[in-house]
């Protein structure tokens, strides 16, 4: 039997310094591969789900996730990384994996049964 575990999306951007001279710092922006490997590691093994990470300057993201890109346009990088279940924002911004796994948690809890499985 197959079973239809839920999809946790990460959207992030991979660090980049930003320096030059429309940016307002030099400092690096965005999430490293290792934080990164760690919060997708994390949520699957909290939550039994896949997790799925995707990089907001992909050209896939910009065509496929367009409500995403909306929220970059609207709150700036800051509202990175968003994390979504089965395709609801679940978490904007930088809350800790303990965030984020309570939010999915409870994003899960308002599923219906078939919709969440063990």
């Amino acid at each position: 039997m197959t079973t239809n575990l839920p999809t946790v999306k990460i959207f992030i951007m991979l660090r980049q310094s930003v320096c030059g001279r429309q940016a307002c710092s030099c400092s690096p922006t965005g999430q490293t591969e290792a934080q990164l490997h760690i919060l997708q590691q994390t949520i699957k093994q909290a939550v039994n789900c896949r997790a799925e990470v995707y990089d907001v300057t992909s050209k896939e993201v910009r065509q496929d996730y367009p409500a995403i890109i909306d929220l970059l346009r609207s709150f700036g990088l800051t509202a990175l990384p968003v994390i979504t279940l089965n395709d609801e924002v679940v978490s904007v911004g930088t809350p800790s994996p303990n965030q984020i796994i309570s939010a999915v948690w409870e994003k899960m809890s308002q599923l219906p049964p078939e919709n969440v499985r063990d």
